[in-house]
């Protein structure tokens, strides 16, 4: 929309208000300020006219405010899904590299397992060996 519609909208708009009523029902004409009943069937229904410029008035609204927003609010989070998908590759990555350091870290941990394994055996022969010779040397 362009803007002498826009400012022909506000005119419009405000009018309404102008005309004599104390509520905003009676303002824009929606109900009878001598009829009570008519004022609680209607309830917060506006006139076609009103319901019209209101329609106008929100349209403007979006057309100017949010449309011209839209194409950055569409970039900024195609950047976001962007980063974020960058950022899953590389924790994948670095759960990829971990999970291989810790197969080396388990091998070592075994190799080591098996040499202290062995060195038990050792010193427990050569500990037996040694009290073997303690006693034929007693």
């Amino acid at each position: 929309m362009d803007q002498p519609e826009t400012q022909q909208a506000h005119v419009r708009f405000s009018e309404p208000f102008q005309s004599q009523g104390s509520t905003p029902l009676e303002k824009f004409g929606c109900v009878d300020p001598g009829n009570e009943s008519e004022s609680n069937e209607a309830g917060w229904l506006l006139k076609p006219i009103v319901r019209d410029l209101l329609e106008h008035e929100m349209a403007v609204a979006i057309q100017t405010v949010f449309v011209p927003h839209l194409s950055s609010i569409e970039s900024e989070a195609m950047q976001l899904f962007s980063f974020c998908n960058n950022v899953k590759d590389q924790i994948q990555e670095e759960q990829q590299a971990l999970e291989e350091r810790l197969g080396q870290l388990a091998g070592i941990v075994t190799q080591f397992q098996g040499q202290v394994s062995g060195l038990q055996s050792f010193l427990g022969m050569q500990t037996q060996s040694a009290i073997n010779q303690a006693a034929d040397s007693a």
